[in-house]
């Protein structure tokens, strides 16, 4: 696979999907991307949150839990390429054929296909995001959230230390040559 300088992965946090002011921000900062072809997955968020509550009540257990959070993230891709309308992906070999500027991808098929991700509470959509911009040769990976990140996290490793990213993150991050965090809410 060819590294393609201008693709950027944005992993839009499932927390912001609930914000009413979330669809304006998203798109106001999108638009000023335009140096690259932005691959946006989505979050979780509340729907993740619900899925973990039935977890630890003993509702479900660890695989089938993670399973319906990647589903949720599917359910959140499908909002996102509705507020945006834009195509949404669910193979990742179309993502390099693509012309589009930006588009949604659905990361459950990929996932589907792969055994050699954790399936774990502690592997979460920041991992997932990392090792989609790793996969591809993404220049980019951005994650957008509503809070910056904790201000003595100096490393990819400090940070997956704390409960900002997960304990996976920084496997998954190392690779890429530039990784951003931005406070979608200020």
């Amino acid at each position: 696979m060819i590294a393609n300088p201008q693709l950027q992965i944005v992993k839009v946090g499932g927390s912001l999907l609930s914000s009413p002011e979330t669809p304006d921000r998203f798109r106001l900062w999108l638009n000023s991307q335009t140096d690259h072809q932005n691959i946006l997955i989505a979050g979780g968020g509340a729907r993740v949150d619900a899925v973990r509550a039935r977890y630890q009540a003993g509702q479900l257990n660890e695989c089938e839990s993670h399973w319906q959070a990647i589903n949720s993230m599917s359910d959140n891709a499908r909002r996102l390429q509705e507020w945006l309308d834009v195509p949404m992906l669910e193979r990742i070999e179309a993502v390099h054929i693509c012309s589009t500027r930006n588009l949604v991808f659905d990361v459950e098929p990929w996932m589907r296909s792969r055994n050699d991700f954790p399936i774990s509470w502690s592997f979460t959509s920041d991992s997932i995001a990392a090792a989609l911009a790793t996969h591809l040769k993404a220049t980019c990976l951005t994650l957008l959230k509503s809070c910056l990140p904790p201000s003595d996290s100096e490393s990819l490793y400090e940070l997956s230390q704390t409960t900002y990213v997960d304990q996976h993150f920084h496997r998954y991050a190392s690779p890429l040559a530039f990784v951003r965090m931005i406070d979608l809410t200020t």
